[in-house]
Order: structure tokens, then C-alpha cells, then sequence
């Protein structure tokens, strides 16, 4: 005869003998088991349960079965008792409670969406506690004196608590029953009475198969089934009477509900099984404990079945973890798990795992917040709220969900222009129209480079004008002030349109994750719509927020024999392998979570769950891991992010017992070894890896990559490394030249150039004779100067008084040069055709006269070559502008403004510059000769280019470069 009540060892399969137990039972039904209705609490044991029934019908001789029904409770009950009104979602509560805060007089200055959550969980668990809010205030703060344990004067805090709770239940209540609408808690209890009379009329039985914990409305409604002889309960666990602390507790518990604390277990129990309970009883000491258990068994029972690996960091645990999966792997293990409450160490493994090509189940899933699905969203509402902050903004464009173009290659370049030669190099964080004007004003100073103008103007402009476009739907939600209401639905509309709008509707809906996240912003749309509610903007993120940490994406995996689960979902399941992984004090037990209303005691009291009943579950599903399977691993790291981790206190209590008992601490031995060798970690990909270099690279460039428009820095490039101008130039991956010379970055040398162009230019008198209104024209020429960058950029402030302090010093300099030269030009671009065919082009700062003869003059804010560099043709900027001026050029002068002085020592004359300029023309049309003849361009490994080389890890110099190696 099978009892309405069993209590299963934890080391016996309980589903396969539920299983043997459910045949017996309909042994004359077979193979007809369509009447059987079993209630599972934990649905990812569905499939073992499926196979133990199947496994017991062909041990009778029957090779398949009809049915069961397996379903969840909450499935079962919407099944079989639907209810009228409309069960409320979790978002659309929300938005009701909002609602009743809002409209409740002791609520005007308090947050509403601070106290919704917890007061949601707090309402659901008093009406699953079978509690239900009474018109009258008085009623319910005596229920809550009594659980206070309050019998004189009740303090004010508690009349303030209290009238809080039942204030807000109460309106919560009755907006709902004005809706006709009814929250899922009231539904459950309405489902479960209305179930009591349609159960009786059909004598059906219930299988409830092994719940954890059960509200009183849960547990009251099992209890009545079980005085009908309809119900048959299957519980876990090795007692029926335990202390408080023992790991049975929240099984002993649910067996005081149900008023059958007699019940005893079926079967003996193992000796692993009887030392885990000898180890987590709270009877005497452990030491005790310990010593008397290995007297009477001497057998160590945890040899060859439970060990554990203490790593150095959570990197190195993942990596072990990692190890012994694929050790279990290639042993033929057919059912392995990885057990944790560690989200951020699950997702080290499975990357880990994939990259050694081994899929796994991820049955926790991922927040829908952590997906590159959401980040984009995510930063597509932080670019609109932040006036187009190039962080996000830069974000969103890279994005490949983004499709604002059908041609990602050059879209990608679009958004590369936009960032390198208008974020970059002029400095500027935000605004659509800011980042218009200065697209305007660097066109206007590339009017004669024509190709950039009418390539990359355009198509930035046209990407700036898309993005404006798509973020108009959300024009009238973003005041200024953050304050101005709208309708809900008015913000899930404007989301959805400017989703559309990005191309991200489309290209969110290929993607798995994606297309999870579509479903629940449609969710949130819907809901606003069906409960009308005001709100202001950082309401609605706040919401959105909120919703996307709430719900998870499951992804898709083939057959696999791997799964990643958390305690609870591993509950009841019987694997070949299982490891449990993150076993330190933060994750198991975790922290005791604060409750903001009511107290621990009182919600014990009340029926509710508190921090020591959620531990209890925690602790009682670690236990029952541990006989999961027959290899089991525990595993976590000594410290994590610079800090010391403390272990689990349960881990640490088996150490200690098991030290004591059998002199060892049933540590893993070989994972640390493993660990150490190269061959233990292969990849999925089997491309062989490039041999290391043994040599410099020496690639040569096709003729048709050799560009034949040459600058002063793409010359002076060749000359300070060939491997350096081949990535450059000839690869493609230097911002062009044109671009680097003519947007140059906004800092203080280049605002310099400009004030001393534009001083020059209208600058015609002798500074000896004016010299004070030549310093009143120069200054005032720096305050309008910089006062346009100080409004885009505060740093400029400093600048602008940095330059002051060098105006006299300048005049000084100028006043001394203009007694033997004149300016002549500022600002004068220049280029010559070389024998070779190359064009070399530049731009001159300014070109003084003297007489016939000219010279050259560069200004200087930054490291200035010195004067040895550039005779020995090492430095090629002065020689390259000799080249391009004309046979009159006597002077080429660097003019250095810094350290407090103006330094013109680096200077050419004409002996120099003649010379000089013949040995620079011969070298450079020689090079250009060998290159185009395929001769190699080696990496030099120069120290002083290497350091500012942003090709360094192109040409893995660090795989290659000794103390030894360095160039001629």
C-alpha cells in the first residue's frame, strides 16, 4: 500500500521511485497513465521523470505509456481553475501600486517606486500567508501587536508601520477589484478552493513531487487534499525530526504544516549519507561528532566521491572548473552539471567551455540587462538623455545591430571619420549641432582637398541627420528640467518608433536575445496601455531597468551533456558528475537580506519567509547536491578583485569534521598540475598558430598600394621605420594625411598657430615702434581665439593663460627678427612632382622675405627635433619643406614656445639647406625606386619610435626584439 506521505532518503533516486510507485499504483490502467496528475516544483527534473517512467513501464513489458500530465503547480491550477479576471503581470502591478501610493495622503513626499518592490513581495507573501486586508485599521494593527508581541501602549513607529502596510494593501486591494482585476497570489488561493470541489466529484489523486517550502495557503490546500485521500506527497530528506540548524529543516517545516510529523523515512541510508549527516547536525561539537563517526566507520566516505580545489582567483576557478569538465568529458560522463550562485564565474566557464568547443545548457539564463542586445538599447537612452555624449554615442553607431545602412563596411568607416577627425581631434563631447559646425569648419579648411569634402562631409552629415531623426519620438519627453509627465505608453511608443527607426526593430528580432528583448518592451507598451499612468523620464528608465534585470534570456544549445544550474534548479536531479562552484561565505549562505517593513521575527510570526528560512533552503539544497551524484567537486577562489574571499562556512565545516575524522581535507591533487601545463587548455579552433618570429617582419607593398601623394609626416614615417610607414600607408590604417595635417587636435598649439596667423595676417606696422598696441591687437586676437574653445572645452581656460604669459616674449623674439625679415605668407600650402612621380606635398606656417631670399618657419609647441637629427637626416619635416620651396629658400627655422622662452636654435642656412635638400630628394626617389620594386620593409625596433608607435602590436616586436637587435 502506498502512503499519502513519503519521506525519500536523499541518496535514493526519488524520481525513479515515484516512478516505480506511480505503476504500481495504475497497474491496472497501463499502459493508460493519462489519468495521473503529478505537480512538480522543480520543472528541469520534467525529463528524468519522463525516463524513470518510461524505464519502469518496458521493466513490466510495456514499451510505452499514455501521459502523464506533468506540470507545475501554476500550469496545473490555470489548467484546471481558470479565474474570470485578469491575472496582473508583474509590470502591470507596478504600475497599480504606483498608482495607489501616489493617491495615498501619507505618501506625498515618499518615492513610489522605492516602496513597490518590496512591498509587492511583502502584499504577495501575506495573501499566500492567508491574510487579507479588512477595512478596518484597528483589527489589523492588533494582528500585528500580537506578532510584535506588544501588549502595553503600541509605539509610534509601529502605528506609522502599520498604517502604511494596511493603507496601501487595502487601496492596492480595492483598485483592483474596481479594475476587475485580480494580482496572481489571490488568484493561486482562488484557483486552489475552486479545485477542492472538482477534484472531489472526479476522485482524482495528485502527485506532489518533493516541494521545498509552501505558504499557508499552499500548505492548508495540500493538507485538505490530503484528508480527501487525493493527494500523495513525496518529500527529501534522511529525518523527520531535526533540530533547528540541520539541513532537513525546511522539509521538517512543510511536514509541521501538514500536521505529520510522524511520518518516517523509506529505507536505510548510506554511510556517505549518514556522515554529511553526522557533519551538518547541530548536536554537541564537531569534533566530537566527528571522532565518534570514523570509529565506527573506518573507510573514508568521501575517498573517490567528493573532493574539493581551492584556486588562487576566480580566473584560475573557472579555468579548474573548466579542466574537470573536460576530463569528465573524455571519461564518457553522460549527465555533468555546474552548479552556482555565482553569475559572474558561470559565465568565465561557459566561455571558457566554448572556446574549448564544448556547449553547454545555461538553464539560469542570462538578465536580459547583460545582453549586447540590451547594452545597445541601453546606450541609444543614455545618448538621447545625454545630448548625444560621444561615449554612448560612439556605442550605439559601432553596434552591429544597428543598421542605418545597408553597407556595414563603409558605415563603419563613416562613424571612424566622424570619431577620429571631429570627436578626436576637435575635442568635442556632444551635440548634434556642435558636431555640425565643426564638420562645417573643417571642410571650409579642406576646400582644396575636395575628396574628403564631398566623401565624408556628406555621409556624416547624413549619419548626424539619421540619428536626429530617430531620436525625435523622444523630443517631447526630455525636458530640461526632467519633470514633465507623460503617459507610459508614451514612452514604451517613442522606444519602439525609434527603435524602428535605427534599423535595430529588424535586426534585434534575428537575435535570440534580441527578440527576448522586443517581447518584453512590447510587454511594458501593452501594459501602459491597459493601465494608464503618468510618469516622468527617469520614471520610465527606472521601469525599463527594473524589467530588464527581472526576466532572463535562456539561449539555445545542442545536445549536450553539460548544464549550468543554480541550488534550487538542481533540486532532486541525479547526474554522473556535478561540480559546485563559487562555494565562498558571499554566495553560500549569501547575506541576510534587510527587510525596510517588518522585522524577521514578526514576519515569522506572520507565516511570511524570512532571511533564515531562505538560508535554511539554500543550505538544505547544497546538501542534497552533494548527493546528486558520484563525483562531485567543490570548488572557489581564496580572493577575488584584490580581496581576501572567506569559504563557504559550510565547506569549511566539512573540512574541519573531515580533518578530524580522517585526517585529511579530501583536497583535489591534480587540477593544480593540470593547471600548470599548456596542453590542458586546446581551442576550438585548429588553424595552426603563426610561428613565432625569430626576425623582424620584412613585408613587401604592392606596387598598386604605394600611394603617390606624399606629406612631410608620411616621408619622416618611412624614415623613423619601413615597417611602420608599410602599416600605415600601405595597409591603410593611418588616418589620412590630409585629415592629421589639417584637423589637427584643439589644444594649445594649435589655437597658437591660429592667433599668430590671423596676427600676421593683419598685423603691417613695425613692433618696435607700437609696441604696446601690437601686444593690445595680439591679446585680443587670444581672448576671441580661445574663447570659442573655452565654451566647448574648460581646459582652454588654462591655455589662454599659458599663451599670455609668451605674447612678450614673442613681440621680444618678433621685434629682433623683422629687422632682417618680413612676413611674407602664413599658412601657404605647397607640393612638387619628384622624379620618381610622387607627389610630396605640406604646408608652411609662415614664409618670411628677405630681399630675394625666403625662410621658412615652423612653429613649435611640442618636442622639437634638435639640430644634429636633422642634418643627419633623421628628422625630415625641415628638410621635406626645403624640398618644396622654391631655389630662394636661405633659412628653414624651427621656432620652439615652451619652457618659458622662445627658442629658435634649430635653424638651416643656406649652405645647410642646399645640401641637404639634394641628399633628401636622391634618398627619398631611391626609396620609392626599392619599394616598388618589392624590396622588403623591415621592422627597425627603435626604442625611440617603438615608444610612441601605434603599430607596436602589429609587428609583435615583443615576440621578436632583443637587447641585440637593433638597425644600422
Amino acid at each position: 500500500m502506498i502512503q499519502h506521505l513519503q519521506l525519500i532518503p536523499y541518496d535514493e533516486n526519488l524520481l525513479a521511485t515515484l516512478a516505480d510507485h506511480i505503476l504500481e499504483y495504475y497497474s491496472q490502467e497501463l499502459p493508460d497513465l493519462t489519468g495521473c496528475q503529478i505537480i512538480v516544483f522543480n520543472t528541469l527534473c520534467i525529463p528524468q521523470l519522463r525516463k524513470h517512467l518510461l524505464t519502469a513501464a518496458k521493466a513490466k513489458g510495456y514499451q510505452a505509456i499514455l501521459g502523464p500530465s506533468i506540470q507545475s503547480l501554476e500550469n496545473w491550477l490555470n489548467s484546471h481553475s481558470p479565474v474570470a479576471e485578469s491575472i496582473l503581470n508583474h509590470a502591470a502591478k507596478e504600475l497599480v501600486l504606483v498608482d495607489a501610493i501616489r493617491h495615498s495622503s501619507i505618501f506625498r513626499d515618499a518615492d513610489p517606486w522605492q516602496l513597490t518592490d518590496e512591498l509587492l513581495d511583502l502584499f504577495d507573501a501575506l495573501t499566500a500567508a492567508n491574510w487579507s486586508p479588512d477595512e478596518s485599521l484597528e483589527n489589523f494593527r492588533a494582528q500585528l501587536a500580537q506578532a510584535y508581541g506588544i501588549t502595553a501602549e503600541q509605539p509610534a513607529a509601529f502605528n506609522k508601520e502599520t498604517e502604511i502596510v494596511h493603507s496601501l494593501w487595502y487601496a492596492w486591494h480595492s483598485q483592483l477589484e474596481a479594475e476587475q482585476q485580480i494580482d496572481a497570489a489571490s488568484a493561486e488561493i482562488t484557483q486552489m478552493q475552486c479545485s477542492l470541489q472538482a477534484l472531489t466529484h472526479k476522485q482524482a489523486s495528485l502527485w506532489f513531487v518533493a516541494p521545498v517550502q509552501l505558504s499557508q495557503s499552499r500548505a492548508y490546500w495540500i493538507k485538505q487534499l490530503l484528508d480527501k485521500k487525493i493527494a500523495r506527497v513525496y518529500l527529501q530528506a534522511n529525518n523527520n525530526t531535526v533540530s533547528a540548524d540541520h539541513t532537513d529543516t525546511p522539509v521538517h517545516k512543510i511536514l509541521q504544516q501538514l500536521e505529520l510529523s510522524n511520518t518516517q523515512r523509506t529505507g536505510d541510508i548510506s554511510v556517505f549519507s549518514a556522515y554529511l549527516d553526522t557533519l551538518f547536525t547541530a548536536d554537541g561539537t564537531i569534533k566530537d561528532r566527528a571522532r565518534i563517526f570514523s570509529g565506527k566507520h573506518r573507510v573514508d566516505p568521501f575517498a573517490n566521491r567528493l573532493q574539493h580545489f581551492m584556486a588562487r582567483s576566480p580566473e584560475q576557478e573557472a579555468m579548474a572548473v573548466e579542466l574537470q569538465v573536460r576530463r569528465w568529458v573524455l571519461e564518457g560522463q553522460t549527465s555533468i552539471a555546474i552548479i552556482t550562485e555565482d553569475r559572474r564565474l558561470a559565465r568565465r566557464i561557459r566561455a571558457l567551455l566554448e572556446r574549448s568547443g564544448i556547449d553547454l545548457v545555461d538553464t539560469a539564463g542570462w538578465a536580459l540587462s547583460t545582453t549586447s542586445a540590451a547594452a545597445v538599447v541601453e546606450r541609444w537612452l543614455e545618448t538621447v538623455e545625454q545630448d548625444f555624449a560621444q561615449g554612448p554615442l560612439l556605442d550605439t553607431l559601432k553596434s552591429p545591430f544597428l543598421q542605418l545602412d545597408d553597407n556595414r563596411p563603409e558605415h563603419l568607416h563613416t562613424v571612424r571619420r566622424l570619431e577620429q577627425d571631429i570627436i578626436v581631434h576637435e575635442n568635442i563631447a556632444s551635440n548634434l549641432n556642435r558636431y555640425r559646425r565643426h564638420l562645417s569648419f573643417r571642410a571650409a579648411r579642406l576646400v582644396e582637398t575636395g575628396q574628403w569634402v564631398d566623401k565624408y562631409q556628406q555621409r556624416i552629415e547624413q549619419l548626424l541627420n539619421q540619428l536626429e531623426h530617430a531620436a525625435d519620438p523622444f523630443s517631447a519627453l526630455l525636458p530640461d528640467t526632467h519633470a514633465t509627465t507623460h503617459p507610459a505608453s508614451h514612452f514604451t511608443s517613442a522606444l519602439i518608433q525609434s527603435l524602428d527607426m535605427l534599423g535595430l526593430q529588424t535586426s534585434l528580432d534575428q537575435d535570440p536575445a534580441g527578440s527576448r528583448l522586443l517581447q518584453e518592451i512590447q510587454q511594458l507598451h501593452n501594459t501602459a496601455i491597459q493601465n494608464p499612468i503618468d510618469m516622468q523620464w527617469l520614471e520610465f528608465r527606472g521601469w525599463l531597468g527594473r524589467t530588464l534585470e527581472r526576466y532572463t534570456f535562456k539561449p539555445t544549445t545542442s545536445k549536450t551533456p553539460v548544464q549550468l544550474l543554480s541550488l534550487a534548479q538542481s533540486h532532486l536531479l541525479k547526474l554522473s558528475a556535478v561540480i559546485i562552484a563559487g562555494c565562498t561565505a558571499d554566495h553560500l549562505p549569501g547575506a541576510q537580506s534587510a527587510c525596510a517593513i517588518f522585522n524577521q521575527p514578526v514576519r515569522n510570526e506572520l507565516g511570511l519567509l524570512t532571511s533564515k528560512d531562505k538560508q535554511a533552503i539554500k543550505r538544505y539544497h547544497f546538501r542534497q547536491a552533494l548527493e546528486s551524484a558520484d563525483n562531485v567537486l567543490l570548488s572557489y577562489s581564496e580572493s577575488a578583485d584584490g580581496q581576501e574571499n572567506l569559504p563557504s562556512p559550510w565547506l569549511e565545516l566539512m573540512k574541519t569534521g573531515h580533518s578530524i575524522a580522517y585526517g585529511n581535507t579530501f583536497m583535489e591533487s591534480e587540477l593544480n598540475s593540470l593547471l600548470q601545463q599548456s596542453t590542458a587548455f586546446p581551442c576550438k579552433d585548429l588553424t595552426p598558430l603563426p610561428e613565432p618570429l625569430q626576425a623582424p617582419p620584412k613585408p613587401t607593398l604592392p606596387g598598386t598600394r604605394l600611394t603617390d601623394r606624399w606629406s612631410a609626416s608620411l616621408h619622416q614615417t618611412l624614415i623613423d621605420c619601413p615597417y611602420r610607414f608599410f602599416a600605415a600607408s600601405g595597409l591603410g590604417l593611418q588616418v589620412r594625411e590630409e585629415i592629421r595635417l589639417a584637423l589637427a587636435k584643439a589644444d594649445f598649439g594649435s589655437y597658437v598657430h591660429q592667433i599668430l596667423q590671423t596676427f600676421h595676417n593683419d598685423w603691417k606696422q613695425a613692433i618696435a615702434d607700437n609696441r604696446e598696441a601690437a601686444e593690445q591687437a595680439l591679446t585680443k586676437i587670444s581672448n576671441k581665439t580661445f574663447k570659442k574653445a573655452i565654451g566647448e572645452n574648460f581646459s582652454a581656460r588654462s591655455w589662454l593663460q599659458l599663451w599670455k604669459k609668451y605674447i612678450p616674449l614673442y613681440l621680444d623674439w618678433q621685434s629682433k627678427r623683422e629687422k632682417d625679415w618680413q612676413v611674407y605668407a602664413t599658412e601657404q600650402a605647397l607640393k612638387k612632382k619628384l622624379s620618381s612621380g610622387i607627389e610630396i606635398h605640406g604646408r608652411m606656417d609662415r614664409i618670411d622675405r628677405q630681399g630675394n631670399t625666403q625662410a621658412i618657419i615652423d612653429y613649435k609647441t611640442g618636442r622639437t627635433a634638435k639640430l644634429d637629427e636633422v642634418l643627419a637626416g633623421e628628422n625630415v619635416q625641415l628638410s621635406t619643406y626645403a624640398l618644396l620651396a622654391d631655389d630662394n629658400i636661405s633659412e628653414i627655422t624651427y621656432v620652439k614656445i615652451g619652457n618659458d622662452k622662445i627658442d629658435d636654435k634649430v635653424s638651416l642656412e643656406q649652405k645647410d639647406i642646399v645640401k641637404l635638400v639634394n641628399a633628401t630628394e636622391n634618398r627619398l626617389n631611391t626609396l620609392i625606386d626599392q619599394i616598388s620594386t618589392q624590396t622588403p620593409l623591415p621592422a627597425w625596433g627603435d626604442d625611440n619610435v617603438c615608444q610612441y608607435c601605434e603599430f607596436d602590436t602589429l609587428c609583435r616586436r615583443q615576440s621578436w626584439a632583443t637587447e641585440s637587435e637593433t638597425h644600422d
